[in-house]
């Protein structure tokens, strides 16, 4: 009988530990996120009215990220909220879901968006929210305007941004906008989409690096192709006193997602005259970086300079349309500026 009954207990046991309890499973949270943000560029916003919708009653994590060159982000730990700066790109709070929508529908405490100096278009704001394991994403967009300019040092166009060192926006020949240095040798008129241009040195020594700018071209369909038109040529820059380095000479370099395509002037510099260069890409993704600058391709012993129109046309399809980062004319905008200093 004993026996019997130490088996009973052990099969009973043994069922028993089969058993798991359930109390309802736990849901992923969910990120609100306003129809948008707008914000001039250089500027300021606090990122308001955001809110995290959870059951979960204890500590609750929400990231905030936006991409890197678009502009940063910032925050400070207030109403029981901790806030965790990641990376300029990236911030962390962690509180109840009470104290993070009270933190983040208050002005004086929610995040801070501060927008670059050198983008224009939409900057993606991602939310990512994480409550005991369970996770859940959301995107929104915060809009920086284009904003109008003349030439001027150290500038891109609007939906361009620095990639390398500093190149100027100019309107042809003349006073270089720095000062004490004369821009020669543009021909064949200003410029051939009635716009303004890039200019772009590189030094010999180094000391001046390829200068060049870059953009993000979406809307892509993935095996398509696609095919832009640049007009440029080679222009000369020097001292207006005659004295000292003169730039003059180089390549057009195209980057697509880092594949290089290299154009060569037809002739020197005094007299070359604007020329074409049409590059075609299949696209790999449905977005596609392109970077345009100077490349070294004379014995100059100084250095390099061109120009590059700042109208960008799409020709020989009708799938280009879809592009919305590099229309048929790109208007000029002041993007970055900085003292005036003699970059020759």
């Amino acid at each position: 009988m004993l026996k019997n009954k130490i088996l009973a207990q052990s099969i009973a046991f043994a069922l028993l530990s089969n058993v798991s309890l359930s109390y309802g499973a736990n849901q992923a949270p969910e990120n609100v996120i306003p129809s948008g943000f707008t914000v001039k560029q250089g500027a300021s916003i606090a990122l308001t009215n955001i809110a995290v919708k959870d059951d979960a009653s204890g500590k609750i994590k929400v990231t905030l990220e936006v991409p890197a060159g678009q502009g940063s982000l910032s925050a400070k730990s207030a109403q029981g909220v901790v806030a965790k700066t990641i990376n300029e790109q990236s911030i962390e709070l962690l509180g109840s879901v009470k104290q993070l929508n009270q933190y983040l529908s208050n002005k004086k405490t929610a995040p801070v968006f501060k927008a670059g100096a050198d983008f224009s278009g939409n900057v993606q704001l991602t939310i990512l929210t994480n409550d005991l394991g369970q996770g859940s994403s959301k995107s929104g967009a915060i809009h920086l305007p284009e904003i109008n300019s003349s030439a001027g040092i150290n500038r891109a166009p609007a939906g361009w941004q620095m990639a390398t060192h500093t190149p100027d926006i100019i309107n042809g020949n003349g006073t270089w906008p720095g000062g004490n240095y004369v821009i020669i040798d543009i021909d064949g008129g200003n410029s051939p989409y009635g716009g303004s241009m890039g200019l772009f040195l590189e030094r010999a020594d180094g000391s001046t690096p390829a200068e060049s700018w870059k953009t993000l071209v979406s809307g892509l369909s993935k095996g398509e192709n696609y095919t832009f038109r640049l007009a440029w040529q080679q222009a000369t820059v020097k001292r207006e006193d005659g004295t000292g380095a003169i730039y003059s000479g180089g390549q057009l370099r195209v980057l697509v997602d880092g594949k290089e395509n290299l154009f060569n002037a037809a002739g020197s510099a005094a007299g070359d005259g604007w020329q074409y260069a049409d590059l075609s890409f299949v696209a790999e993704k449905n977005s596609s970086e392109i970077q345009i600058g100077v490349q070294s391709n004379t014995s100059n012993t100084d250095g390099e300079s061109i120009v590059v129109d700042t109208g960008v046309t799409p020709i020989k399809t009708t799938s280009f349309a879809s592009i919305n980062v590099m229309p048929a004319s790109l208007a000029v905008a002041e993007v970055k500026t900085q003292p005036v200093v003699e970059k020759p």
